[in-house]
């Protein structure tokens, strides 16, 4: 008797070895932009990615070229250094409200800053699917930052607001987001 199985994805992954959000979105951000996790030894940022890349996935996604024009340019050169802030968009105290993000506007340890921040927020059920996700240049970060505040943080609903104007250089990567988590897994991302 054969049987079955099924196709292994990030969302099984994640909910089968119960990942924190901020490892599982470095991962499906890695695997949406087909990316490079660069782990903790970098402190400046934690993915590596080509724009090419990103510029197809983002246009294959629905974006309009003006926005993904926004949101990359070719001051950011051939290599986008993101830095992925990931957490569950509701929590036992409430909705996320912030992002914590000083260090990374500047760089950290002698290393680059970040040319772009992906912010997921996943929907409280752990189901591995984000309920809201953007991503947004550091200047866009720049802008919306609250650096009047310790941590320097950027306001969750600010970032939502610019995010569907689409005019700050912040696109909504909800669905990019998504398909990499269900997506089935080749033998290399294992």
């Amino acid at each position: 008797m054969a049987t079955s199985r099924r196709a292994w994805t990030h969302q099984a992954y994640f909910r089968q070895f119960r990942l924190s959000p901020e490892q599982y979105g470095e991962i499906l951000v890695a695997a949406a932009f087909d990316g490079t996790k660069m782990g903790d030894a970098q402190p400046g940022y934690d993915i590596e990615a080509s724009q090419p890349i990103v510029r197809r996935a983002l246009r294959k996604s629905g974006l309009s070229l003006a926005q993904v024009n926004r949101v990359l340019s070719l001051d950011h050169g051939p290599q986008l250094r993101i830095e992925v802030k990931s957490k569950l968009a509701r929590t036992p105290a409430g909705r996320a409200n912030v992002i914590h993000c000083r260090n990374k506007l500047t760089g950290a340890r002698g290393q680059a800053a970040t040319t772009h921040f992906a912010v997921i927020l996943f929907d409280g059920n752990l189901t591995g699917l984000a309920e809201e996700a953007w991503l947004f240049t550091h200047q866009s970060a720049r802008r919306l930052q609250r650096p009047e505040t310790k941590s320097g943080y950027i306001p969750v609903p600010a970032v939502r607001r610019a995010g569907k104007d689409g005019n700050m250089g912040v696109v909504v990567i909800r669905t990019i987001i998504n398909a990499a988590a269900v997506a089935p897994l080749s033998l290399s991302d294992r």
